[in-house]
């Protein structure tokens, strides 16, 4: 297998018996150098992780088993995610290309027999943590109260309620009860009762809790609150979950992550970090007061707290990574963080988590400090705002590691930073988004190897929040507008076509091609990068790997290439040439853990046809062993709710001669070849 073939069309060429002008653009061939391992370090499991942020894209909403929205009746402030959605308000409905259910958000609405019903928002000390409270009165006899639609179930399944009721009735006034009937109804048919539970309460808030049967009907349905005498209702503190609920997550959620297989998941941003209190959201649920997203917009109902989201790690076994809120936050507020989630049971943190029900330290090692710290420090100041940071964390568990930013104005500052806190720190933090990428990584990787060079001391990179190219890849026939950012706020975001938006773009197979390109770029930095964070994990307006609906959840294109990867054994880089792309194929390459089998990746951004791979002088005699791949029938081809499979797996044809493999690689596709030695 020494020789070097190309393949023009059909046709196998020894190299030595073409000249050189005849070898044009069509040719198709790569060079594998088995013994040219470029790494001293396996790819890390960890590139192929991902981000939750709260309070973007309804992320959290889309993920957890809640059905109701605004359970606790808040204030809804105003969203400011226009300019990045490049549509007005306007746009955010179901006439938008990214749109699906996950995305509705209903109101409370009344119903009664005439007009003098209403639905008042307000304070209410009555309610046992002093939540705002929703009231609903009348002058008559019902039946009236209020309710919220757009719910869906599924035939067979239970689903548990709960909340507060309290009432007052015009009749007379003391220490009276009255009775309310909760019920599920078909949404366009009132009439078609699914279940119901009836309650007694009084002038205080009386806890309401009922499992309600759907013993036959699929579809949209209304939750209401029936009352039948003249008075006013309180009501608060609303849940509805269905049974099979996997520690408040949705199961069919959970079982499209364990097929994505995120290894690390950063949390709860992003943005939202910066603004973030980690004690606001451990304890009981009910304690927690909601919070506006502050960078966002919108409403973050806060029932995912630390707690619930290393239960989701847990449940699809990936390593957790916190943002550590260093804006807004202090060093003991963090150092708390981390005594409450690795602190023994004994110590003030873990006493609180021992109450919150999990005894034992939950080990979380990776912790970030901030996400774009630059907003408000610059880079000496934040730099010493990490060895404050660092000193205070690593005091109560020395054993984790911390990332610092070292992407956007603060790269060219890196080296002095690293001379203030590198002793400190253990990781420095790369984003990765559009072109000229990877020549800002390797930049960043040439610092890292002069401060060990310096040091001794090895800071790994990582990449917490990376992007696809939003392009068509290099070598591909689509023709799209140049993807570009404009000048302007909100009054300008109307303006964009629909081929110009980020959303359109991040659904498509072309962009998670692009991401494939970029995965195999990440085997090539064994050496340095640690791990990376895909963005995002569910929703986020299709920018993500999976979606999820209020009636199903689904891979996205994206999601799939990540449930591609995390299938592969490869784990020693090894030398590609080209080193990277010929025309319209992208190539990597690597051993697997025991250096016996040898993988070879491959993405074709263009139309069918064979590659030939030779490999270099080999060590050892390889045979090809099996060959796997995905493709989809176009480069705009997307995964939606009515068809969630446009991406097909395959098995592309290989044939060997004695000094090459030819692969008959189809259109749009990933495959990977895997050899074993003889």
């Amino acid at each position: 297998m020494g020789g070097l073939f190309r393949i023009i069309g059909k046709i196998k060429y020894r190299l030595s018996d073409v000249p050189e002008e005849a070898i044009e653009m069509s040719v198709y061939s790569f060079t594998v150098y088995p013994g040219k391992v470029l790494s001293d370090r396996p790819i890390s499991s960890l590139i192929y992780g991902n981000f939750l942020e709260l309070g973007f894209g309804r992320q959290g909403d889309g993920m957890w088993a809640q059905m109701l929205f605004n359970r606790s009746f808040e204030q809804i402030p105003p969203y400011a995610i226009w300019n990045w959605l490049r549509c007005g308000p306007d746009g955010y409905n179901s006439r938008a290309d990214w749109w699906h259910s996950g995305y509705e958000e209903q109101p409370w609405f009344k119903f009664g027999p005439d007009g003098r019903s209403e639905i008042r928002i307000r304070a209410h000390a009555g309610f046992y943590h002093g939540r705002s409270a929703g009231m609903v009165s009348h002058q008559d006899a019902g039946p009236w109260g209020l309710g919220q639609d757009g719910l869906w179930l599924r035939k067979g399944a239970e689903y548990r309620f709960r909340g507060f009721l309290a009432c007052r009735s015009f009749s007379r006034f003391g220490d009276e009860k009255r009775k309310v009937t909760v019920k599920l109804v078909a949404e366009k048919d009132e009439t078609h009762i699914i279940d119901r539970a009836e309650f007694e309460i009084g002038t205080q808030f009386t806890e309401c809790k009922a499992t309600l049967q759907n013993r036959g009907y699929t579809g949209r349905a209304d939750l209401r609150i029936e009352a039948r005498w003249p008075g006013s209702l309180l009501a608060d503190g609303f849940e509805l979950y269905p049974l099979d609920a996997v520690k408040g997550w949705r199961r069919d959620v959970l079982d499209a992550l364990l097929r994505v297989r995120p290894t690390v998941l950063r949390f709860p941003g992003g943005c939202f970090a910066s603004f973030y209190d980690w004690r606001d959201g451990v304890g009981p649920r009910d304690d927690r007061l909601p919070l506006a997203s502050e960078f966002w917009g919108g409403l973050e109902n806060n029932d995912i707290g630390t707690d619930e989201y290393l239960d989701l790690c847990e449940e699809i076994r990936c390593e957790p990574f916190l943002v550590v809120n260093v804006l807004t936050g202090t060093p003991q507020l963090a150092a708390d963080w981390a005594e409450y989630c690795n602190g023994p049971p004994d110590s003030p943190m873990g006493k609180r988590r021992a109450a919150n029900g999990h005894t034992q330290p939950r080990k979380v090692t990776y912790w970030e400090l901030d996400n774009e710290p630059y907003r408000k420090f610059g880079p000496k100041q934040y730099a010493h705002r990490a060895v404050e940071f660092a000193r205070a964390m690593k005091e109560v568990d020395p054993t984790i590691k911390l990332a610092i930013a070292g992407y956007g104005p603060f790269r060219e500052k890196l080296g002095r930073m690293l001379d203030i806190c590198g002793q400190y720190i253990d990781l420095v933090s790369d984003r990765l988004i559009g072109r000229g990428a990877e020549e800002d990584t390797d930049r960043e990787i040439a610092i890292l190897s002069a401060y060990q060079e310096k040091t001794g001391r090895r800071i790994g990179l990582c990449n917490t929040e990376w992007l696809a190219p939003f392009d068509p890849p290099t070598g591909s026939t689509l023709s799209l507008p140049i993807f570009a950012q404009r000048p302007g706020r909100d009054g300008d975001a109307s303006s964009w076509s629909l081929e110009e938006t980020r959303q359109y773009r991040q659904q498509r197979w072309f962009y998670a091609l692009n991401a494939a390109v970029v995965l195999q770029r990440f085997w090539r930095r064994a050496r340095w990068l640690d791990f990376a964070n895909f963005n995002n994990l569910v929703n986020t307006w299709g920018q993500n790997v999976v979606e999820a609906s209020k009636s199903a959840a689904w891979i996205s294109v994206v999601g799939r290439v990540f449930e591609f990867f995390a299938g592969s054994q490869a784990t020693w880089p090894v030398r590609v040439s080209p080193t990277e792309h010929q025309n319209q194929i992208f190539a990597a390459a690597a051993r697997s853990k025991a250096k016996d089998r040898l993988i070879i990746n491959l993405v074709n951004v263009g139309q069918e046809g064979p590659i030939q791979i030779s490999l270099h002088e080999p060590d050892e005699a390889w045979a090809a062993k099996s060959t796997r791949g995905i493709a989809a029938p176009s480069l705009l081809s997307r995964n939606t709710e009515a068809e969630q499979n446009c991406v097909k797996t395959i098995a592309p044809q290989i044939e060997t001669t004695k000094e090459s493999l030819i692969i008959h690689l189809p259109s749009y596709s990933i495959c990977e070849v895997m050899l074993v030695t003889r």
